[in-house]
C-alpha cells in the first residue's frame, strides 16, 4: 500500500549549515515523487533519506533566490548520468519543472529530458499522483509562487491530502481566497523570523511564525509545519514554535531529514 509522506531535505533560511541544508522538500511514498524547491545539496540529502532520483517527476521552484534552486543543476546532471550510464533502456518520460520565471526555462531549454513551464497565477499541472496549482505570493521584487498540491491517498474513496507550501512569500488576500476555495489540510510555511523581529520580516517580505499560524488557523488546516528558519534562533527553536502555537496548536518546526506521514491528514474531497 502506498503511503504518502513528506521528507524535509533542507530547512535553513538563506545561509545553510551542516545540520540545516538549503530549502528542499520531497513528497514521496507514491508512484511518483515531487520536490518543492531544490536548494544546494538536495541530491545529497536525497541519498541520506534513501530516496532515489528516478521517481522524481515534478519539481516546483518557488522563486529564483539561489538558496531555493541552485541544487537543481547538479541534480539534473546526476539524473542524466544515471539514465545514460546505468539504465539506458529507461523510457524518455520527462521531468516537469514548474518555474517562477521564464529565465530558468530558457536556461534548461537544451536539457532533453526536462519539460519546463513558467508559472502564472492559477497555473495547474496534473499527474497521476498530484494536482499542483501555482499561487502568486509576495516576496518583494522577485517573482514568487506558493504551491497548492492535491496528493492522492485513495482515489476510489476520494481521499486526498491538500497541502500548501508558501515558499518565502507572504500569502496576501488573493492567495488566501484561492486557498479557501480549494481547501488546505497541511500548511508548510516560511518562518524565517518570530514576531519579535516583525520589522525585519516585513522589510524582507518574509513571514513570521505568527503569520504562518494565523494563516493555518484561517484556512482550517489540520497541521502547520514551519521551515526556512533563520540561523539567528540557533538552538532556541522553542521560541519559533511558541510564536506559532499561541495561535495554532498543532504546529511543528521542521528539521532536516524529518519524515511526516500524510495519510492521517487526508480529507474526502
Amino acid at each position: 500500500m502506498r503511503k504518502p509522506c513528506l521528507v524535509f531535505l533542507g530547512t535553513a533560511a538563506a545561509i545553510p549549515s551542516i545540520s540545516r541544508f538549503a530549502p528542499a522538500i520531497a513528497i514521496a511514498g507514491l508512484k511518483e515523487a515531487m520536490l518543492l524547491d531544490v536548494g544546494e545539496g538536495t541530491q545529497l540529502r536525497l541519498q541520506e533519506a534513501g530516496l532515489g532520483l528516478s521517481k522524481i517527476k515534478i519539481i516546483a521552484v518557488s522563486h529564483l533566490h539561489g538558496d531555493h534552486f541552485l541544487g537543481l543543476f547538479p541534480l539534473l546532471q546526476s539524473l542524466w548520468m544515471q539514465i545514460h550510464n546505468v539504465d539506458k533502456h529507461r523510457s524518455e518520460a520527462k521531468i516537469s519543472i514548474i518555474s517562477p520565471d521564464p529565465s530558468l526555462c530558457q536556461a534548461l531549454s537544451s536539457t532533453p529530458f526536462v519539460e519546463c513551464t513558467a508559472a502564472t497565477n492559477g497555473y495547474i499541472h496534473q499527474s497521476s499522483d498530484f494536482v499542483v496549482t501555482a499561487i502568486k505570493v509576495n516576496h518583494g521584487e522577485v517573482k514568487s509562487f506558493g504551491y497548492h498540491v492535491k496528493i492522492v491517498v485513495d482515489s476510489r474513496k476520494r481521499k486526498y491530502v491538500r497541502l500548501f507550501y508558501s515558499g518565502d512569500g507572504v500569502c496576501e488576500d488573493d492567495c488566501v481566497e484561492i486557498l479557501r476555495s480549494v481547501g488546505v489540510d497541511v500548511v508548510i510555511h516560511d518562518a524565517t523570523f518570530t514576531s519579535l523581529d516583525d520589522d525585519r520580516a516585513r522589510a524582507s517580505f518574509h513571514a513570521t511564525a505568527r503569520d504562518a499560524a494565523l494563516l493555518a488557523r484561517e484556512l482550517g488546516a489540520k497541521l502547520l509545519i514551519l521551515t526556512h528558519v533563520s540561523a539567528r534562533y540557533g538552538s532556541y527553536l522553542i521560541d519559533v514554535a511558541w510564536d506559532a502555537r499561541r495561535f495554532f496548536r498543532n504546529c511543528i518546526v521542521a528539521s532536516d531529514l524529518m519524515y511526516v506521514p500524510l495519510a492521517a491528514y487526508a480529507s474526502v474531497v
